[in-house]
């Protein structure tokens, strides 16, 4: 900002507006009149009018990028919040299926229902298993019925490597 008589108003600083006038022919008077003095105020406060417009046309646009700008960070600000929930959501979901799986591959038996007792052989049981996705072997357990009054005695299938027969389970 100038301050001093010298500084001068280019071009660049007010576009297509030319430099403010210094030295007018009324500034050259020695005796200057009313009118002479009227028309250089109103010269000097139209300089001041497009001055003030300019500043103000600026400030608008500034203001309008500036809504933009608070509306889309609001948006980025709920949206990642929706986002922090769904993962901490994520999160607990996984934790709570790795409790279960390392409650899977702590546990060495399995119960099967619902097989006549003639039904039970190994064979029949490796069958169900492999159904269920299991990597299984005859191999890899044995079968106990157990006792019941019922006609379908319950099975007990007990895993020698229930990590190999469930799938390797990350902790």
């Amino acid at each position: 900002m100038c301050i001093d008589s010298e500084c001068e108003v280019s071009e660049t600083q007010y576009p297509g507006r030319g430099e403010m006038p210094r030295n007018s022919h009324y500034e050259s008077l020695s005796a200057p009149t009313n009118s002479d003095i009227k028309n250089l105020m109103e010269e000097k406060f139209n300089i001041l009018e497009e001055s003030v417009k300019f500043n103000s046309d600026i400030m608008n646009e500034i203001k309008q990028k500036f809504d933009k700008l608070l509306l889309e960070n609001h948006k980025l600000k709920k949206e990642n919040e929706d986002i922090k929930t769904r993962v901490k959501r994520l999160e607990q979901e996984i934790e709570k299926l790795r409790e279960i799986m390392m409650s899977f591959k702590k546990q060495k038996n399995l119960i099967m229902f619902e097989m006549a007792t003639e039904d039970i052989t190994r064979t029949n049981v490796l069958k169900v298993l492999l159904k269920c996705d299991l990597d299984v072997t005859e191999n890899d357990f044995d079968i106990q019925v157990l006792p019941s009054k019922n006609s379908r005695k319950p099975t007990l299938v007990k895993f020698d490597k229930p990590e190999k027969c469930f799938g390797k389970i990350q902790t």
